[in-house]
Parts: C-alpha cells; structure tokens; sequence
C-alpha cells in the first residue's frame, strides 16, 4: 500500500470552509467522530500540520474531545468491546453550509449479528483489538486485505452503495476506511 498516495487522497478531502476533511469528494457531509478523528494523527505524522490543526482548532470550537467515542479509539492502542458497539450519528451544526455530523457509541453490541465482517474498518478494529489480547487474528486481517483492490479502492458494503461512473469504474472514496487502512498499513502490521 502506497501511504503517500492515502495521504494525499486524505488532504485532498480537505474543506478549508469547514476546516474538516468532508466524508468524500464534493459532498457536504463532515464527521467529527469518525474520520476526522481518524485522520488527524495520521496528517501529524505525515508533516501535514497545517491541516491536522485546522482539524484540531474546529474539534475545540465545536467542543469536540479528541480522545476517542468509546469504540474508535483502539487505534490509539486502547482496548474497546469488540465486535464493535452500535453507533449512532448525531448533528452537531448546520446553518445552511457544511454539515458537521458526529458518531455517538451506543451502549448495545452490534445488532445484526455477523454483518460487522462486510465493513472493512470493522475489521481493522478487530484486528487491533485481537493483536492487544495477544489473540488470534489473521483470519480478520485476510478478510480486511481481500477488500483491498488497489484499481477500485476498498471492496466492501459500503462500495457497494458509492456511486459508478461508467468511464472510470467504480471508485471507493470513504475517508474513514482510507484512514484506517493506511494507519493499519503503517502502524499495525499483521503480516
């Protein structure tokens, strides 16, 4: 995986009228909880401080934490209840531009039985959270990296739902799949 290249598509994603990174290219939707979350260490890392504090001043503004919302945070190497938590997306403001949108962690487990394992970044979390109990967790792994294709993006449900453009093929553009793949590829190797 070329991290360079998933930084750049991360900073491409940047919406200086928001001051976030939008949820993919052109839409108005900005999450706080989970993508900006996501990506702002990785852009630190990256040498991309101007826009991680950008990322950081409208956490604060807004009254965001930036220490996790009790699921996401295992990329920070803190153990979470795994399969993950329920989400809910909560508005945080919207005044006729942009829409700053946030994901709550419920406190049920995830309902719909298995349908955690079609979600790539589901999966990414497995993996962390298996390798910090020192389990088992290759066949999680070989799930997540089968969804990796690196002509269409990330393969999972929700490509499944992206828009196709006939003359490019499908193209997958979710930051918060981006920002995890690239963190995993970095910080967490499996292999």
């Amino acid at each position: 995986m070329d991290i360079q290249r998933a930084v750049d598509f991360l900073v491409s994603l940047f919406n200086p009228e928001a001051d976030l990174l939008r949820e993919y290219r052109n839409h108005p939707v900005h999450f706080f909880y989970n993508d900006n979350y996501l990506a702002l260490p990785i852009l630190q890392q990256y040498n991309r401080a101007e826009v991680a504090d950008h990322i950081k001043s409208t956490f604060a503004y807004f009254r965001k934490p930036t220490t996790g919302n009790g699921r996401i945070e295992v990329w920070h190497r803190t153990r979470i209840s795994y399969p993950p938590k329920n989400v809910e997306t909560q508005l945080v403001h919207y005044a006729g531009g942009p829409v700053y949108l946030t994901e709550v962690t419920k406190s049920s487990i995830w309902q719909r039985g298995d349908e955690w394992k079609g979600y790539a970044d589901m999966l990414l979390m497995g993996v962390v959270e298996r390798w910090l109990e020192k389990k088992q967790y290759l066949d999680l792994w070989n799930s997540a990296k089968a969804m990796f294709n690196d002509n269409m993006g990330i393969v999972d449900k929700p490509f499944e739902k992206q828009h196709v453009k006939e003359d490019q093929g499908p193209l997958y553009e979710n930051i918060q799949t981006s920002a995890l793949a690239s963190n995993c590829a970095n910080n967490w190797r499996a292999d």
